[in-house]
């Protein structure tokens, strides 16, 4: 890749790698396919967002234990049900149970809901950081519709800012 950087006429650079330019750092491709919260919180602490980092991190674990809980609770939903094969004659534990099932899963969506909002934040402080061209709605549409080659490309972004500009400190 070209270590030239394209200016539009607002003085604002496009990102030096493509949204599926992650393949040029093949070890942080894989990473980041297994452990997004790795990449994401090396980014935010390249750009000094740390307060932005130990969210994503608290928010990814979150969804990691709700997940787990989600499963646990669905299954419990499911034994009070039915034991075996006939249909429980308890219809409250039943019912509790798909409470405990529902109030997981809404809990799960809203973690999920408030790390795409994270992202979507630490994607525009790096954009503003390095003055990248783009918007917080462009921002947003990436974020939700690119999975994780967003965060392998700001990850490359980062890395190629910090070798082409020594001010910048090395995380």
């Amino acid at each position: 890749m070209s270590t030239e950087e394209k200016k539009n006429s607002d003085g604002a650079k496009d990102w030096q790698y493509g949204i599926c330019g992650c393949f040029n750092n093949v070890p942080w491709c894989l990473i980041t396919s297994c452990l997004p919260v790795l990449t994401l919180y090396t980014v935010a602490k390249r750009v000094e967002a740390f307060g932005l980092g130990r969210a994503l991190v608290g928010l990814w674990v979150a969804i990691g234990i709700l997940v787990v809980a989600s499963g646990v609770a669905e299954q419990m939903a499911l034994a009070s049900m039915q034991t075996d094969g006939a249909a429980s004659d308890d219809p409250m534990a039943a019912l509790s149970s798909s409470v405990v099932a529902l109030i997981v899963s809404v809990l799960l969506l809203v973690a999920a809901v408030a790390a795409l909002i994270c992202e979507i934040k630490l994607r525009t402080t790096v954009r503003e950081r390095y003055n990248i061209a783009g918007s917080g709605c462009k921002d947003a549409y990436v974020v939700c519709c690119y999975c994780c080659f967003h965060q392998c490309q700001m990850y490359n972004q980062t890395e190629h800012e910090m070798q082409n500009n020594p001010n910048i400190s090395r995380a």
